[in-house]
């Protein structure tokens, strides 16, 4: 993936479940401490390059937590399938995945 003119190589673990965001965020710590939740600029990078394609799943959770928040401060999550970004309560439920950057 290419941010700022920097390609930048990650690795991805999908969660097969839904979960609300405190949850996410623990369940992303818990693979290490490279491991987070994807930026919304990092998931929209992921839809454009169509990176994500076969290894995220849509189902019925269609959008996955993003680590942003939306200027009045809501929780932010995106949608593969319709390449747009969306606000939620932290207390919602949509699907996860974390991603750590590779080194060299």
């Amino acid at each position: 993936m290419t941010q700022a003119g920097q390609t930048i190589s990650y690795e991805i673990s999908d969660f097969s479940v839904a979960m609300d965001l405190p949850t996410a965020q623990t369940a992303c710590a818990a693979l290490g401490p490279e491991w987070r939740l994807p930026t919304l600029e990092e998931a929209t990078a992921l839809h454009d390059k169509n990176l994500a394609k076969g290894n995220l799943k849509f189902g019925n959770y269609d959008y996955h937590w993003t680590s942003d928040q939306s200027p009045d401060g809501m929780c932010m999550a995106y949608s593969f399938a319709e390449g747009k970004s969306f606000v939620d309560l932290d207390s919602g439920t949509n699907r996860v995945f974390a991603l750590r950057e590779l080194m060299g």
